[in-house]
């Protein structure tokens, strides 16, 4: 399995939405509403829609994590795929075009139509495709609503990359096996870059390699969450093992609210 992500920035004055409290969970992100059309994905795909919101900002600060810029509305868009790639584009209506293989989503990403879709995506925008690492899967075998928060892992600059996300492997098989994690995760999805998108495919996007990770987890609420943040276990592993013996190095944490769209052509 493959995981297609991609971020999308929007200046709030264009994403009509000045603010970063929680929007209605479970909803589409405002940031879809206001486009003509949703998004279109490809046979038996799992789209994930989630927006930044501040639940975790007093938690996330006293991390000494990151928080998203608050200039920008942010959608971030988690696609997974096996035998198809699936191409996500936002404000137009698609060809019903299969894609089969990674570079096919190169292709089609390429197109004229998907930058044009895109154009209003402000600084640091991303795209990148991902092989996932899932350490936690709890089954959802009664379908209750899940909250997911993200992190934004960057390597500090100059570093030995390779040895850098060994010792992130590490640093997260150490932090699921946390009491506090045993107790509240339900899922625990680590992305990494493995396969380079071209310069020249949506140029004003940033194209991220290794130097990159995305953690996706699943809790049962936004306590959860909270619990796991707040626990001296969790406060004594980020301070020690990720700033401490990694200067330079740059984390961001949200909530997310997240909307989930399921397509079969």
């Amino acid at each position: 399995m493959y995981f297609a992500l991609t971020q999308l920035n929007v200046p709030r004055i264009l994403a009509g939405n000045d603010t970063k409290e929680s929007l209605t969970p479970g909803g589409p992100p405002a940031l879809l509403t206001r486009e003509s059309k949703i998004c279109r994905c490809y046979p038996v795909a799992v789209s994930w829609c989630m927006q930044p919101n501040n639940l975790l900002a007093k938690q996330t600060e006293d991390l000494g994590l990151k928080q998203p810029a608050s200039e920008y509305q942010t959608l971030w868009m988690q696609t997974s795929f096996e035998a198809s790639v699936i191409c996500v584009h936002i404000g137009r209506e698609l060809k019903h075009d299969i894609v089969q293989s990674i570079p096919g989503a190169m292709k089609y990403w390429a197109d004229v139509a998907s930058a044009k879709a895109m154009e209003s995506a402000g600084p640091n925008s991303l795209i990148l495709v991902a092989e996932p690492n899932i350490r936690v899967d709890v089954p959802n075998e009664n379908g209750a609503p899940r909250t997911l928060a993200m992190l934004i892992v960057n390597a500090p600059p100059g570093c030995n990359i390779d040895q850098f996300n060994g010792e992130m492997d590490q640093f997260f098989d150490e932090v699921v096996q946390l009491p506090t994690c045993k107790k509240n995760l339900l899922k625990h999805v680590y992305m990494r870059p493995i396969v380079g998108v071209p310069a020249h495919i949506l140029p004003n996007f940033l194209h991220p390699g290794p130097e990159m990770a995305v953690v996706v987890t699943e809790t049962a609420s936004i306590e959860a969450v909270i619990e796991m943040m707040e626990d001296p276990g969790m406060k004594a592993q980020w301070g020690k093992k990720f700033f401490e013996g990694h200067p330079g190095a740059q984390a961001t944490r949200f909530a997310v609210d997240a909307h989930t769209i399921t397509l079969t052509l």
